[in-house]
């Protein structure tokens, strides 16, 4: 009896025993399973997370934004500063914009109604560029024929129709705040300015018309040889 009751008592036992490592079983399965699943915590985390990430990308694309407008504003910046510069450089070169360029000497004389001073054959410099200045003023470029490009002898001669009201050596040549000294060369009164040490121009009047020559990377006497025997024999001659 005693046997039989200690038999039942430890099926009993054992099926406790077996429930109980049911319900442990089965609570660790919960267990597992609710790790598993997002929690209150969990979720207000990921929701948090989820919030900064949306406010970076928000702050990112604001920088974005900002730093592209500040780009912008450089950009305009830089082209008011580009335009600011060309305006300078009008203002000190003294002559109207713009400058026309022209393909031939006949084409530019045509549109001026006058025939600009030009360096003839024989002075050895050859001509690079026409241009007509505010309709009114005519500009040859010359450079001498030898040598490297950046060491030749450069020549701009202008033309204009005499205004004693506004033309001067100054507003003529584009030179300002130069040493202009007076000398006579042949029977002309010329106006000549040392620039640098190779770097010269003269200008002077006959007869209704201004001119004016300046040269680059020549030394004082073969530019005064040029104006005296080419450009000043001309005027003389012809105008």
């Amino acid at each position: 009896m005693n046997a039989h009751h200690n038999l039942l008592a430890l099926a009993a036992a054992g099926v406790i025993l077996f429930s109980h490592g049911n319900v442990f079983a089965n609570a660790d399965t919960e267990a597992m399973q609710m790790a598993s699943m997002p929690g209150d915590a969990a979720i207000a985390a990921e929701t948090a997370d989820t919030a900064a990430a949306s406010e970076q990308s928000a702050a990112d694309t604001a920088a974005a934004e900002t730093n592209a407008a500040a780009g912008e504003s450089d950009a305009a910046a830089a082209d008011a500063s580009a335009a600011a510069t060309d305006t300078q450089t009008a203002d000190i070169a003294g002559v109207p914009n713009p400058m026309v360029p022209y393909n031939s000497y006949t084409e530019m004389a045509t549109a001026l109604d006058f025939h600009p001073l030009y360096f003839p054959l024989s002075s050895g410099l050859e001509l690079q560029q026409r241009f007509v200045i505010g309709g009114t003023v005519a500009d040859l470029r010359y450079a001498s024929r030898y040598g490297q490009p950046e060491k030749r002898a450069q020549f701009t001669v202008r033309t204009a129709v005499a205004d004693p009201s506004a033309m001067t050596a100054e507003t003529l040549s584009g030179v300002y705040g130069a040493d202009w000294q007076t000398q006579t060369i042949g029977d002309t009164s010329v106006q000549l300015a040392e620039v640098s040490d190779s770097s010269f121009v003269a200008y002077w009047a006959k007869d209704g018309f201004v001119f004016s020559v300046g040269a680059e990377n020549v030394n004082r006497w073969d530019f005064l040889r040029q104006v005296r025997d080419n450009l000043i024999d001309l005027t003389e001659h012809y105008y």
